[in-house]
């Protein structure tokens, strides 16, 4: 009812205007709601072939990254959400996106080296199981530091912001990080109730 009629108005709206990214990402968050990402594609490449200049559009690289993030392809989202990241109305959303996907437990491989070549030399010299587990680690310890420092780029004084900080001190599986971010997401609550 209510999706397929929004779904539609959308895909009118972006026909006669590919470069309203607004609407862009509110047909992609309706797709994904419907099951139907593979629909976005078209609407992207409608934006992308507007002007020779779009590429370097934040709100098309947002765009990118959001479909990106949810057809489970991290690390094309991290690289459009980047170029997203500088850009006053499009870049503060870059970061909370970007730090969830860094934070994200089930993106642990973002950092992993991918397969080719260059890990078949790196078998000679420690156990497969062995090497996945360091570059895991070492990959778990890239992602959690690179959060860090996106997170100095947002505004401390939001819900938002606070929020991810506790991931980030969860993420640490410290004990007292943990009990640290418990307590701020519990006033948090006690402060919105």
């Amino acid at each position: 009812g209510e999706y397929e009629a929004a779904t539609f108005h959308f895909q009118q709206l972006l026909e006669k205007k590919p470069n309203h990214y607004n609407a862009l990402n509110r047909l992609i968050m309706l797709l994904r709601r419907a099951g139907k990402l593979q629909e976005v594609p078209r609407f992207l490449k409608l934006a992308e072939n507007l002007n020779s200049r779009a590429s370097m559009d934040a709100g098309l690289s947002f765009c990118k990254g959001i479909y990106y993030r949810y057809t489970n392809n991290p690390r094309e989202a991290l690289n459009a959400f980047y170029q997203a990241r500088q850009d006053h109305e499009w870049g503060p959303r870059s970061i909370v996106h970007m730090i969830e996907i860094y934070l994200n437990p089930d993106n642990e491989a973002v950092f992993a080296p991918s397969s080719g070549a260059d890990d078949d030399n790196n078998s000679l010299h420690r156990t497969s199981s062995t090497a996945n587990q360091q570059d895991y680690s070492e990959s778990s310890v890239q992602a959690l530091n690179s959060a860090r420092e996106l997170l100095k780029e947002l505004p401390k004084d939001n819900a938002k912001s606070k929020i991810l900080e506790c991931y980030l001190l969860m993420h640490t599986k410290n004990k007292s990080n943990i009990e640290q971010a418990l307590q701020t997401l519990l006033n948090l609550l006690n402060n919105t109730s």
